[in-house]
C-alpha cells in the first residue's frame, strides 16, 4: 500500500501520495535578488525561510513540500536566512523557520507558528483570501 497524507479542509479532503512528492519539483532555492524577482513575477508565492543548521527547519521542510504539491496554483521558494540579510530586515524576519506569503508581490502574512500540516494549509488558504 502506498503512503499517503490527507489534509482535511472545508472542501474535499486532499490526498497526496508521498511517492509522487519525491519525484516532483517542490521548491526552488533563491538568492536575495532572485527571490525578489520571483515574488514580483508570480501572482501567489510562498517563501520558506530557513537556515541549514536549524533542526526544526529541516523537520518542517517535508511539510512545506507537501503543501507545494497540494497548492498547485501557488509558487513555493526557499531562501537561506543567513544569506539574505536585506530580505530579513525588509520583512522583519526574526528567525527560522518562517513562511512569507505574497499576493501580487505584496506580503500578506508571515507565518512563524508551525503546528501541523492542516493548520499550515488552512493558514495559507486564508492568507490568499485577504
Amino acid at each position: 500500500m502506498k503512503n499517503k497524507i490527507v489534509i482535511i479542509t472545508n472542501k474535499l479532503p486532499i490526498i497526496i501520495l508521498i511517492r509522487s512528492i519525491r519525484r516532483s519539483k517542490i521548491m526552488q532555492t533563491f538568492n536575495e535578488q532572485d527571490a525578489k524577482d520571483y515574488i514580483s513575477e508570480h501572482e501567489r508565492v510562498v517563501i520558506y525561510v530557513t537556515t541549514p543548521f536549524c533542526g526544526v527547519c529541516q523537520s518542517v521542510k517535508p511539510l512545506i513540500g507537501i503543501l507545494a504539491e497540494a497548492m498547485e496554483d501557488v509558487r513555493f521558494g526557499e531562501i537561506n536566512l543567513n544569506l539574505t540579510p536585506d530580505l530579513a530586515k525588509r520583512y522583519q524576519i526574526s528567525g527560522a523557520p518562517t513562511l512569507l506569503q505574497f499576493t501580487y508581490g505584496e506580503l500578506v502574512q508571515r507565518v512563524e507558528n508551525f503546528q501541523n500540516i492542516t493548520q499550515l494549509y488552512t493558514t495559507l488558504e486564508r492568507g490568499f483570501l485577504k
